[in-house]
């Protein structure tokens, strides 16, 4: 069975990552990690928390960027 590129991003992206697409934040390095998740085939349990640990970090990185803006100010 041969799948075509589009009908793999298309369940990759709405059945387990339905809230991928508002993270367009992610930098290019999370995006390969992502590709090769989809790639995989991972469990749904497994990218969810391999998704939380992205967002966390891409979050702390934002705030530390925060406050050193606001040192400088």
């Amino acid at each position: 069975m041969e799948l075509n590129r589009d009908s793999v991003n298309e369940s990759y992206s709405n059945k387990e990552f339905p809230n991928t697409q508002q993270h367009g934040h992610l930098r290019l390095r999370d995006q390969r990690r992502f590709k090769s998740l989809r790639l995989k085939r991972w469990s749904t349990a497994e990218s969810r928390f391999f998704f939380t640990e992205v967002l966390k970090e891409t979050t702390i990185r934002k705030e530390k960027k925060q406050l050193m803006n606001a040192e400088l100010k």
